[in-house]
């Protein structure tokens, strides 16, 4: 089976590019057991059925996330210990590198290329993701949380 080095699996360009990163950091810290999510519109639904299933992995995970979905990555990055760096998609490969094998030094969590976020996300807020992400109607949502629509149309517009 061939290392996976990058989430989702499909997206090979994210793949390529991971590789070559791996490759340079690999030179610096001699590691390469890195795992590399990248965070956006299109991988939403796929990350967030990995990371609940997956949170006791075994690799170092880092996060590239779209500005949008930064949050989301800044929550991760506080409750799961595996995930030791989130970065923004306009961050340069060489200001990765370079944090990272900083980390190695002194094991503080790395966050670069941010802006500052209003709120935080919660566990109640991962679920309703999940729910509005995979569920197939407002009304079997209504069911499982007792709630009425407005209640539901109004979280989901916060989320």
């Amino acid at each position: 089976m061939k290392y996976q080095h990058f989430w989702p699996p499909n997206d090979i360009y994210f793949g390529g590019g991971v590789a070559s990163v791996i490759d340079e950091m690999s030179l610096i810290t001699n590691e390469r057991n890195y795992l590399f999510v990248n965070l956006n519109q299109y991988s939403l639904r796929s990350t967030l059925v990995f990371f609940s299933r997956n949170k006791d992995i075994n690799k170092i995970i880092i996060i590239i996330s779209s500005s949008r979905l930064m949050p989301l990555a800044l929550f991760w990055l506080d409750n799961i210990k595996n995930v030791i760096a989130v970065f923004d998609t306009s961050t340069p490969v060489s200001e990765m590198i370079k944090k990272i094998s900083l980390y190695r030094r002194n094991g503080d969590k790395i966050t670069a290329g941010r802006r500052e976020c209003n709120f935080k996300i919660s566990n109640k807020d991962i679920m309703k993701m999940k729910y509005f992400l995979t569920e197939s109607g407002m009304e079997e949502l209504q069911d499982r949380f007792m709630n009425s629509p407005s209640t539901l149309y109004r979280w989901r517009k916060e989320i």
